[in-house]
């Protein structure tokens, strides 16, 4: 399995459309199986990879089967050890660009700006738990015998 990272610290360069450009490309011409993990709190890559009745469903309170990257890592926030493994993502057979996804969530942005003025502290827990040990291992767990 091979990751492929793209971060910058920068607005507006261009982050979310090059990684949907690279899903696209490597589901749909190079037949490869790809995990979009959307972890930007404004949701673009999400909105982008599903239709908008697909995305709305997913935010509209209550409604939604699928969880979203805060509802895998929430359990942290909540005081709990570890983030939720049982990880089932949006699966590609049901959006139009073939990749599985893990969707983001705006809440995100509340917790980081929470975090960064120092009103909560269970936030830096709840970052440390997207580090490669957390997330990553626990998406490599779902992955683990599939063909990519």
């Amino acid at each position: 399995m091979k990751s492929i990272v793209f971060f910058n610290n920068k607005g507006g360069v261009g982050k979310t459309t090059l990684a949907c450009n690279v899903v696209s490309y490597l589901t749909m011409h190079r037949n490869k199986r790809v995990l979009f993990v959307d972890a930007d709190p404004q949701c673009n890559a999400t909105q982008i990879l599903l239709t908008e009745d697909e995305a709305e469903q997913i935010y509209a309170a209550g409604k939604s089967k699928s969880k979203t990257l805060y509802d895998y890592l929430s359990p942290v926030d909540n005081g709990e050890p570890q983030i939720d493994r049982a990880i089932s993502p949006y699966l590609g057979t049901r959006n139009r660009f073939q990749t599985d996804l893990v969707p983001g969530h705006p809440k995100m942005s509340t917790k980081i700006a929470l975090a960064k003025h120092g009103r909560i502290s269970s936030v830096p827990m709840l970052a440390a738990s997207v580090s490669r040990i957390g997330v990553v291992s626990s998406f490599q767990r779902w992955l683990t015998g599939m063909t990519l």
